[in-house]
C-alpha cells in the first residue's frame, strides 16, 4: 500500500509490492527540480502508465479537492487515509484499532 501525490508516488513503487494497492491524490506538487527548470513534470497520461506497470490497483482519490471542499486543505492526508481504510480488511487483529 502507498498514498500519496501522483509524482511523489512514482518515487516510492519500489516499496510497493507487485498487485499492491495504490492510492494517488492527482493533484500535482512538482519538485523543486520540476520548479527551477532542471526537471520535467510528466503528463497525466505517463504517470497513470508508469503505475499501472506496477499494479492494476490504483485508486485515484482527490484528496486535496475534497479537502479544499470541506473547508481545510490540509485535512488532504486524512481524506487518503479514509479511503484507504475500507482496503485494510486483510490486516490481522494486532493491527487494527
Amino acid at each position: 500500500m502507498a498514498i500519496g501525490a501522483a509524482y511523489a508516488g512514482r518515487r516510492a513503487l519500489h516499496y510497493l509490492r507487485p498487485g499492491g494497492q495504490l492510492i494517488v491524490d492527482p493533484h500535482a506538487i512538482p519538485p523543486v527540480t520540476v520548479s527551477s527548470g532542471d526537471a520535467h513534470y510528466p503528463d497525466d497520461d505517463a504517470i497513470q502508465a508508469q503505475l499501472a506497470r506496477v499494479t492494476p490497483h490504483v485508486h485515484w482519490i482527490p484528496g486535496v479537492t475534497i479537502a479544499e471542499e470541506l473547508g481545510n486543505v490540509k485535512a488532504a492526508n486524512v481524506v487518503l487515509l479514509g479511503a484507504f481504510s475500507p482496503l485494510t480488511s486483510h490486516l490481522t487483529q494486532q493491527f487494527q484499532i
